[in-house]
């Protein structure tokens, strides 16, 4: 929009090398985006209405033939009043019709006639609508680079994206040094000497970050931001061979089966969603165990690359669960096409930086991080197990899934999350409003939640709104505010020299 309307936007990628590598993470090679529109509330299945309206039209805008497929979505739990799951689908079905959605309540039976492939529990309820789907990430980045090029952003040629080294409030403007990200470590390094040839500074009036869920707390946190409402989830998931038929079933959800078992154990899973896997031949689907079931992490892998960095910290702080993200660029990209932005610092997901040097440590240092290795594997374990339990409950769900991949053991859906469910946008409290704007899409950890990343392009929206001054279209503007009490955003002093040590900075995010 900013680059539209004539004002020269740019886009930088990834907010610090450190937290690039996951580009190339196991969760990367699953980078597809779940449209799935019922929800637990009425305003937010207006959002992701809205949101599914903004896909429709960047796929025309794009000529993107196939950049989405609406397979619809079907919601599965026992009769209504019998569980948590039951009532979860209530809500949902409440919610819908309060929204205005269009969508139908199945029997079990009738689901079974509709798509023969589901075999959904005895006496079940099912809450199906057409209007639902995929969007196809690695398809949705180059339509949206494209985009934004067209739309006169300054966006890195393909295959060389920009990292930021380092940045500074100039008083009337913001600067930004930024370098390819193939040169970040070697500029880094020369920094002190005066920066290297491959080095751009670029000066700018207004900033907007979008990071991926997985580096957003450090990615915030080099910008002196912090949100404690906001959380990162792990949530396992895996592949499985499927018939070539199951690539046009709809995105499902199993909300629950009734059983007892999750009663006498809460730890057991009872429920999971799937959804087909649009490059494949001759077809697959991708299976994970519910949203509720996944692991709040207390801060991604990259801070542990950046506390490496920036050396040891007051007090012991928690592991990652996991590395990488769910549609690497896809957010970031689509913020600059759909949204235009003056400069976005943008992380993709976490991982540890290699070629750190190593430093002399003390016994009681190695005996933690013994621990925390240990404690970190007997996540992992657990973790497969419980997707384990997932993929066979989908097995009995969907008649011709096939074996487990072995292609995809340690895929992890990092997710952002937030207590109610709603995504942000807002100014940093630091700063004169527009200034510097932070934003980014979530999911509840409740039943029947499912990834908001679908929710990418209205946020993106929502920011750009922010960033002109306007109040926000479609949604409520004290629901999404980054301000609001369930998030809890406040600025934070930075302990570092932003412009020359960045990578310091990274490691405040848990501070």
């Amino acid at each position: 929009m900013l680059a539209r309307a004539g004002k020269r936007t740019v886009l930088v990628e990834h907010a610090a090398a450190q937290l690039a590598a996951a580009a190339g993470s196991s969760s990367s090679r699953w980078s597809d985006i779940i449209l799935h529109l019922p929800a637990a509330t009425p305003h937010l299945v207006n959002e992701a209405t809205e949101a599914l309206a903004l896909w429709r039209g960047i796929e025309a805008a794009a000529d993107a033939r196939g950049l989405l497929q609406l397979c619809g979505s079907i919601d599965i739990a026992p009769a209504r009043g019998s569980s948590a799951a039951s009532d979860a689908l209530g809500a949902m079905q409440d919610a819908c019709k309060a929204a205005g959605l269009r969508f139908g309540m199945l029997s079990a039976e009738e689901v079974g006639a509709a798509f023969p492939r589901l075999r959904p529990p005895r006496g079940s309820a099912a809450l199906y609508t057409p209007l639902g789907g995929v969007v196809q990430g690695r398809l949705a980045a180059a339509a949206l680079a494209a985009l934004a090029a067209r739309a006169g952003a300054d966006v890195a040629p393909a295959g060389r994206p920009r990292c930021l080294l380092g940045w500074r409030d100039a008083g009337g403007h913001f600067a930004l040094r930024c370098v390819p990200l193939a040169a970040a470590a070697p500029a880094a390094a020369g920094a002190a000497a005066g920066g290297q040839e491959a080095e751009t500074i670029w000066e700018v009036e207004q900033l907007v970050l979008l990071p991926e869920a997985a580096a957003a707390q450090q990615s915030f946190a080099a910008f002196g931001l912090a949100a404690p409402g906001m959380q990162l989830l792990g949530v396992p998931a895996g592949r499985w061979r499927a018939q070539e038929d199951c690539a046009s079933l709809p995105v499902w959800q199993l909300l629950g089966t009734g059983s007892s078992r999750t009663v006498d154990d809460p730890g057991a899973v009872d429920s999971c969603w799937g959804t087909p896997v649009l490059d494949w031949a001759p077809g697959g689907l991708l299976v994970a165990h519910s949203l509720a079931d996944g692991e709040a992490t207390g801060r991604s892998a990259g801070a542990e690359a950046a506390q490496e960095v920036a050396g040891p910290s007051p007090a012991p702080r928690g592991q990652a669960a996991g590395g990488g993200s769910l549609g690497d660029p896809a957010v970031l990209q689509l913020a600059a096409a759909g949204g235009g932005l003056e400069a976005a610092a943008a992380a993709a997901a976490a991982a540890a930086a290699a070629g750190l040097e190593e430093r002399p440590q003390s016994e009681e240092a190695i005996d933690r991080q013994l621990a925390q290795l240990a404690e970190a594997q007997q996540r992992r374990e657990a973790a497969e197990r419980r997707l384990a339990t997932a993929g066979g409950l989908a097995a009995v769900l969907v008649n011709g899934m096939g074996a487990r991949l072995a292609a995809s053991e340690g895929l992890s859906l990092q997710l952002l999350t937030t207590p109610d469910g709603e995504p942000a946008a807002g100014s940093h409290p630091g700063y004169e409003r527009g200034r510097l704007v932070a934003a980014f899409p979530a999911a509840a950890v409740a039943p029947g939640a499912l990834p908001g990343d679908q929710l990418a392009p209205l946020v993106a929206r929502l920011a750009v709104a922010e960033l002109q001054g306007q109040p926000p279209e479609a949604v409520n503007a004290a629901a999404v505010a980054f301000d609001r009490e369930a998030l809890g955003a406040e600025a934070r002093p930075l302990r570092c020299d932003s412009w020359a040590e960045l990578a310091r900075c990274l490691g405040d995010a848990e501070a």
